[in-house]
């Protein structure tokens, strides 16, 4: 009852068939164990870090897309309120809008998409000649000059320029080519906003906003753009340094 009659089979084999295996063999074996050990780790927690990775970036490029709908219909209501905008509470309304349009845009603009440098391209017209039918004809970046002056100001300033900083970048990246509407409208914004900034020395807008572009390259920018222009025919080339000559000026 207490006792197991059966007979136990060593499956090592016999004790003089077995190979004795040294000290240093065992070291080598158990750290190599380790080794194997730890390296399976670093493969678990790579294979997580990188799921984590692609499921983080698919989420936000979905987010994206989120934001991408309804922008554009968006945009054209707050143009049109601003349009008829006939006071200060209506015009510091449709600028709480504007400041969610570009905080939305600056989330999901990739400078590889057409669609989304169309509508860059949009803002940019409408902040410099407006153009939208009804009594109030100014030019949209009046809006922008309240909202850098604001008491809630500092994310308005931030995005504004981010704003600039992605008409400045457009820019370099077309500097070898001939200056069209793209290339003018976006040195047309910047000269826009630094002189309404100038002109209402609203927050030191207009000095914060050249600080900050100067940081990030303008003057490269303008060099390059100056140099490549010398290249063209003098129409094409006159217009487009006038502007950029205008910054220029403003930046010493």
């Amino acid at each position: 009852m207490f006792f197991d009659s059966r007979k136990k089979v060593s499956l090592g084999g016999k004790g003089a068939e077995k190979k004795q295996e040294s000290k240093q063999q065992f070291v080598e074996r158990t750290r190599k164990e380790r080794e194997a050990r730890e390296h399976e780790r670093k493969r678990e927690r790579c294979s997580l870090r990188i799921q984590a990775f692609v499921r983080g970036r698919r989420a936000t490029a979905e987010r994206r897309e989120f934001e991408r709908q309804g922008w554009d219909e968006s945009l054209q209501k707050m143009k049109h309120a601003w349009a008829q905008a006939a006071d200060d509470a209506a015009s510091a309304a449709v600028g709480k809008e504007l400041d969610s349009l570009l905080r939305r845009f600056l989330f999901f603009y990739r400078r590889n998409n057409d669609k989304d440098n169309e509508r860059l391209s949009g803002i940019g017209l409408w902040l410099v000649v407006n153009g939208t039918a009804g009594p109030n004809t100014r030019p949209g970046v009046k809006i922008l000059s309240h909202l850098y002056s604001g008491a809630d100001s500092n994310d308005a300033k931030r995005r504004i320029q981010k704003f600039c900083h992605l008409c400045m970048q457009r820019l370099k990246r077309t500097v070898t080519s001939p200056p069209g509407n793209v290339q003018a409208l976006d040195a047309g914004v910047l000269v826009r906003l630094c002189n309404r900034g100038a002109e209402e020395n609203r927050g030191g807008m207009a000095e914060q906003l050249l600080e900050s572009l100067l940081a990030g390259g303008l003057m490269e920018v303008i060099r390059a753009r100056l140099d490549a222009d010398d290249k063209e025919e003098e129409a094409q080339k006159q217009p487009l340094q006038l502007v950029l000559v205008s910054l220029v000026v403003q930046a010493l």
